[in-house]
């Protein structure tokens, strides 16, 4: 009997395809001020969203953002976190293999 594997996605990985995405799903969660930039040379800012890739077509994200004042902290990274879980799930089967979320400050505007 033959194997039929039609069902097999051959998924190209673009590191700043997928730092766009998670950037705009950050900026459409509640709570969330906007993602840290880090300045690079040359006036450059770079977003701090880092994408490690590990085997078989997987990648874990690590995503520095700002929150907004006078919500709840761990309740805005939880909900970040699904957002961006939904987000890749969508766009990359099964590829995303962990998301870790670091709030470096609150917003005071």
């Amino acid at each position: 009997m033959k194997k039929d594997n039609s069902n097999i996605v051959n998924i190209n990985l673009d590191r700043q395809q997928i730092v766009n995405y998670v950037n705009e799903a950050s900026l459409t969660c509640y709570g969330v001020k906007e993602v840290l930039s880090i300045p690079h040379k040359k006036g450059k800012k770079e977003l701090a969203i880092y994408v490690h890739f590990e085997h078989e077509n997987t990648f874990s994200l690590d995503i520095h953002v700002i929150i907004a004042k006078d919500v709840k902290v761990t309740e805005t990274i939880r909900s970040l976190q699904k957002t961006i879980r939904y987000y890749m799930n969508r766009l990359y089967p099964r590829m995303c293999k962990k998301i870790n979320i670091y709030a470096e400050g609150i917003s005071l505007e």
